[in-house]
């Protein structure tokens, strides 16, 4: 980890090890595609998303979001 300052969780942790390994992307990816699965959250995603608009946009934000959490 390269972030400077006081940290919650040493880079030991558990928490840490787990979350930090490449197979949390693909776990991530899962869920979203479970999510698009139930109707009352693709309800949602149609009113408040431009996806028909702007598909390759939508999946960029997507992608950068799962990485980033």
């Amino acid at each position: 980890m390269n972030a400077t300052g006081p940290r919650w969780f040493s880079e030991s942790s558990p928490l840490l090890v787990v979350h930090s390994d490449a197979s949390m992307f693909i776990g991530g990816m899962r869920a979203l595609l479970f999510q698009s699965l139930h109707p009352l959250a693709m309800a949602g995603v149609a009113q408040h998303s431009d996806y028909r608009a702007d598909p390759w946009g939508r999946l960029q934000r997507t992608a950068d979001f799962v990485a980033a959490t």
